[in-house]
């Protein structure tokens, strides 16, 4: 059977718990279902993704990618050939990917998490990740050098760049 519905089928009680677990304010046919709806009991889409962050489980499978990323690096350049670079670059891919969903789901389930703290510090560790990945930082690279001159080299066009962000805010 679908989640949410009895297996007798969906009737009106189920369509309306199953409407109630996707947000506030969500337009049925029979009219607007509140968030929380009329039974307390059942959790709402928005409680279930909390209790999946918060769950041992993803704590655990959260720090085994943390590891990852910050020993992958060094592991890739001490213990493997070239040859195992694009699927290591793969994995800090998928990382990059996974840290996005949780940052993602953690803003919408969480209110208090929102331009947090916590919230910054998940920017910055998602930022991170990028200067490990060489599919990533080589368009990067090649947007701030001409020909022989670096960013080492006058420093002029990462002046520049500064300047320009500066003038954005």
């Amino acid at each position: 059977s679908i989640v949410g519905f009895p297996p007798s089928g969906p009737g009106p009680p189920a369509r309306k718990m199953a409407l109630r677990r996707l947000g506030s304010g969500v337009k049925s046919f029979t009219g607007v279902v509140p968030f929380g709806g009329d039974d307390d009991d059942d959790p709402t889409m928005r409680e279930a993704i909390q209790k999946a962050l918060d769950s041992q489980f993803t704590h655990l499978f959260m720090l085994g990618i943390t590891v990852f990323v910050l020993y992958g690096d060094d592991l890739r350049l001490f213990g493997f050939e070239k040859g195992a670079d694009p699927y290591f670059y793969a994995l800090f891919c998928l990382c990059l990917a996974i840290y996005a969903a949780e940052l993602i789901l953690n803003s919408v389930c969480l209110d208090a998490y929102k331009w947090s703290f916590f919230f910054w510090m998940d920017v910055v560790a998602l930022i991170s990740i990028v200067p490990d990945i060489d599919w990533l930082m080589s368009p990067l690279y090649s947007l701030f050098t001409k020909g022989d001159e670096t960013l080492s080299g006058n420093g002029s066009t990462f002046a520049q760049l500064l300047r320009m962000v500066r003038l954005v805010r």
